[in-house]
């Protein structure tokens, strides 16, 4: 049972993200997501994710998803190149 949880704890992370609360954000006041691209093949996704309590954040996380298993390709709030890269 225990294994069965932790294989779906990728896909539980992007339907939080699909809601605009990542599970890391969750006991954030404000969140702001917005969908950044997808890739031409359609393979994946690009989410760009913003999370603040009083004052926002200094800059945005960038995820990539893959949309055939949900689970989270990339992420980073600092490497936007290969972010862009993954998702053309």
């Amino acid at each position: 049972m225990l294994a069965s949880l932790e294989k779906d704890e990728p896909a539980r992370e992007i339907a939080f993200l699909s809601t605009g609360r990542p599970l890391r954000d969750s006991g954030l006041a404000h969140v702001l997501s917005n969908l950044s691209g997808y890739s031409k093949d359609g393979q994946r996704l690009g989410v760009s994710v913003q999370a603040w309590n009083e004052t926002p954040g200094p800059d945005a996380r960038y995820s990539v998803v893959s949309v055939a298993t949900g689970e989270l390709v990339f992420e980073t709030s600092k490497d936007v190149k290969s972010f862009e890269r993954l998702i053309r």
